[in-house]
């Protein structure tokens, strides 16, 4: 089963990693240097979302405590 196992992490890990791909392409329009790259934000934001966070205090939470 490890075998199996080890498959699909790495598939998940090739998505993973076209999704951020993508997620670069979007343009950050804040002004200045923002704190955060814009996509980890998205990516966090996706996670929480599928995580369960319905509106921005819970996605903010997760991403929280996920910081490091």
């Amino acid at each position: 089963m490890t075998g199996r196992t080890d498959s699909l992490r790495n598939v998940l890990m090739d998505r993973s990693a076209s999704l951020v791909e993508q997620l670069k392409t979007v343009a950050d329009p804040r002004p200045g240097e923002p704190v955060y790259p814009l996509v980890n934000i998205l990516f966090m934001t996706i996670c929480a979302v599928i995580a369960g966070a319905d509106d921005y205090d819970a996605i903010a939470k997760l991403a929280n405590t996920k910081k490091n």
